[in-house]
């Protein structure tokens, strides 16, 4: 595989105290915890494989905590493994993953700590109607040589919540074991998709009259 014609979907964002005096203040929650304050950032991390590579972005409004965890995360990531061909170091994606998470923990490091809990207000990003619980999900594709992880956490009421968790949880069971590596994954993939799904039953159907996504 030639590295000069690996791809990526998102064009470079700059993260900057300009950033900060746009995006930030009430409006802005992490998207994480429902606290305030908080940015928009934008974090990734590039994993070369031998024969082919991993490429991982999130992008979200986040608070401090969240976001420097996650920013720092990443950082660690391109450094031990980015330097993997068919990335390496001379790869402009390598210092491009080194310089948007050096420069998301530049931009963290003017807001302040979140103090402020809306998670009462929480709605979900779908439809926009409540109640709501944080959903974390995940979901694996395996072939021969290699594997696909997928994630998916968001706010979501019962309805919209149970519709990801259940897909990705049925997804797994089929497609996730097609890998060596997927056979040590998958089942603690499926434990998280269970934990999830046991929870959203748990939740109160989703409150009606109000404005949902597919209305405006």
């Amino acid at each position: 595989m030639d590295s000069s014609r690996v791809k990526f979907p998102i064009e470079e964002t700059a993260v900057s105290s300009s950033v900060i005096n746009e995006r930030s203040g009430e409006r802005w929650h992490c998207h994480l915890c429902y606290r305030r304050p908080a940015i928009f950032a934008h974090v990734e991390y590039g994993c070369g494989l031998l024969l082919t590579y991993r490429w991982r972005y999130r992008r979200g409004s986040m608070c401090k905590e969240h976001g420097e965890a996650l920013a720092n995360r990443f950082l660690r990531r391109t450094v031990r493994w980015g330097w993997l061909p068919p990335l390496g170091k001379k790869h402009p994606a390598y210092a491009r993953a080194l310089r948007m998470n050096h420069a998301t923990l530049a931009a963290l490091a003017n807001v302040p700590p979140p103090t402020e809990d809306t998670r009462a207000s929480a709605k979900c990003i779908e439809c926009g109607r409540g109640p709501v619980i944080r959903v974390d999900v995940v979901s694996y594709f395996g072939s021969i040589v290699t594997f696909r992880k997928v994630l998916r956490d968001g706010w979501y009421c019962k309805e919209h919540g149970l519709s990801i968790a259940q897909s990705h949880y049925r997804r797994t069971l089929i497609q996730g074991w097609w890998s060596p590596v997927s056979l040590f994954l998958n089942p603690w993939a499926i434990r998280k998709d269970r934990r999830a799904i046991k929870a959203l039953r748990a939740l109160r159907p989703p409150e009606s009259g109000q404005v949902t996504s597919s209305e405006t």
